[in-house]
């Protein structure tokens, strides 16, 4: 069982496209067993804590001082113990990977390659209006924005297993029908958060791939064009040219996220330093004020400073940068590059380029993708520097 945990929690990841419940219900079945099989095999991963981990440590005190004489402490700390919770989770999660087995790493990505076309044809059905009240109902039409967003999560290992198959191969052919798919279903998805988070992640893995020659570089990145064009006129046939350009121009901020922002940055001014205290956008006074959310402010970044201020933010924002040169360091450590690893660390940064403009960072339903694939990186990476 532990061999296919990985495939197991790739999977789960995309069970949110049938609705938060199974997404959360697929997460604790995995945990279920993954424990069970940590605690048979008396196998425990002791985690080595360094300036990345610090750093977040250091957040979080700057989250309970924040929350407790912030706008509402009672709110704050609910969601600093959620946070905590989710911290534990991916301590598990190290712990369920730790017997990972690079040698099994192309088996993974050939899941994905599987697997993910089947959620790309439900998106493309449910947005070209083909698919039936039936089909929408069963994968859950209330959450098909989050189609686009799984797609893009999943994109770099559809990459690898592209890059990584011969010429001619049958598995190149499948690999190529599978990114196909999923590169017009991401085009169609309307999802402005996905295309810039496969943007900037694509450019991170094209930056560390070790790329055979500019050649094999050029190949991919024209027929990625090609598909993403294909996608284009597909999705202008669905929509409208009129749709695409409201999506694009400068107007949807104007009147969708940049009043969001604006409150929200209007309010972080008056609190720079300490922040209002978790998920204290929810919290603010909306009386006389226009604007699409009152949830939270769609940008991780504005979130974290209102939440905590720029102290808060520095610690957080230094965890990941740290987090990634460490990762960066450790794949470039020998000529031996880890590939799958990359391809996870690839996906962590489509994640917090999504949050750029999607949701909130403390949503249950989009942290299990950060915690997984990050522990799938973490691992990935720590056993290939082992073997190699």
């Amino acid at each position: 069982m532990k061999k296919h945990f990985i495939s197991m929690a790739m999977f789960s990841l995309m069970l949110v496209v049938f609705g938060k419940s199974i997404h959360h219900i697929g997460i604790a079945i995995l945990l279920g067993i993954g424990i069970f099989d940590v605690v048979k095999s008396k196998r425990f991963y002791k985690p080595k804590f360094n300036y990345s981990g610090y750093l977040f440590g250091l957040f979080l005190v700057v989250a309970v001082i924040t929350s407790y004489f912030g706008i509402n402490s009672a709110h704050s700390f609910e969601k600093f113990w959620e946070i905590i919770g989710w911290v534990i989770v991916y301590m598990i999660f190290l712990q369920i990977f730790d017997g990972f087995d690079t040698k099994r790493a192309k088996d993974y990505s050939r899941f994905v390659v599987k697997v993910l076309p089947f959620f790309a044809i439900l998106l493309i059905l449910i947005h070209s209006g083909i698919a039936s009240e039936t089909i929408e109902v069963i994968f859950h039409k209330t959450y098909k924005s989050y189609y686009g967003l799984v797609i893009a999560l999943f994109m770099p290992f559809l990459f690898i297993e592209f890059l990584r198959v011969k010429d001619r191969d049958q598995e190149k052919i499948l690999s190529l029908i599978s990114l196909f798919i999923c590169l017009i279903a991401l085009v169609i998805s309307n999802s402005r958060s996905a295309w810039l988070g496969l943007f900037i992640g694509s450019g991170f893995f094209a930056t560390l791939y070790p790329w055979k020659s500019w050649k094999q570089l050029a190949k991919i990145a024209l027929f990625g064009a090609a598909c993403l064009i294909l996608g284009l006129v597909f999705y202008i046939e669905i929509n409208g040219a009129e749709h695409m350009a409201a999506r694009l121009g400068a107007e949807t901020f104007k009147g969708g996220r940049g009043p969001i922002w604006k409150y929200a940055i209007d309010n972080f001014m008056d609190n720079m330093w300490f922040g209002m205290g978790l998920s204290s956008y929810s919290e603010l006074d909306f009386t006389g004020v226009v604007v699409d959310a009152t949830n939270h402010p769609h940008n991780f970044i504005i979130e974290i400073l209102m939440d905590t201020g720029i102290i808060g933010f520095l610690c957080f924002f230094g965890a990941i940068v740290l987090g990634f040169r460490r990762f960066v360091r450790g794949y470039l450590a020998n000529g031996k590059r880890d590939i799958f690893a990359l391809s996870a660390a690839s996906s962590v940064m489509i994640y917090f380029a999504t949050m750029l403009t999607m949701t909130s960072m403390y949503r249950s339903w989009s942290l299990p993708f950060l915690i997984i694939f990050m522990a799938i990186a973490n691992r990935a990476r720590v056993k290939h520097l082992i073997e190699n």
